[in-house]
């Protein structure tokens, strides 16, 4: 799949296909739309789910995250085909706290085409110009997906019991 550059937003075009990758940052999270961020967790097959969010999510409580993604994350990149949102990823930069935390989910058909590693690339970008000296992800040891993205992205991983700690110095 190639990248192309198109006013402003990457575009994935291959296999017919063209997605789109937008970056809010905390100055134009307003213009997030929650009710696609929440279709796109709930369209996550409910053992992804618990994967992701690393507990049970009924769809309340789904709906309640993304609407709080405006007011809580630093900055949140989306892949989005034809209105769809594929994947969902966020990054949280506390006040005075060296280190940035980072979540990602993406749905199951759009998995190892780029899309999660070049979101993940951009919202490390943001991390860095945060003045982040480091990048966090904590995932279940069982959530293989996410810990290979993790490590393609330049992540070190540290297991311990069922959870795995990543961690990108900047």
């Amino acid at each position: 799949m190639q990248a192309e550059q198109i006013r402003g937003r990457l575009t994935f075009v291959g296999d017919d296909t063209a997605i789109q990758l937008k970056l809010l940052d905390h100055r134009t999270l307003s213009e997030l739309d929650c009710s696609d961020v929440a279709r796109h967790f709930l369209a996550l097959p409910k053992d992804d789910r618990l994967l992701r969010f690393m507990r049970r999510m009924e769809v309340h409580d789904l709906r309640q995250y993304a609407l709080q993604l405006m007011s809580k994350a630093h900055a949140v990149g989306l892949a989005v085909y034809e209105g769809r949102t594929l994947a969902v990823a966020e990054l949280y930069v506390s006040p005075g706290s060296p280190t940035a935390e980072l979540a990602i989910s993406v749905d199951v058909a759009a998995r190892r085409r780029g899309i999660g590693r070049a979101l993940v690339s951009r919202l490390i970008d943001v991390a860095r110009r945060s003045s982040a000296t480091d990048v966090r992800a904590t995932t279940l040891l069982e959530n293989t997906p996410a810990r290979r993205l993790l490590m393609k992205c330049g992540f070190s991983l540290r297991c311990a019991g069922e959870e795995c700690e990543a961690r990108l110095v900047l």
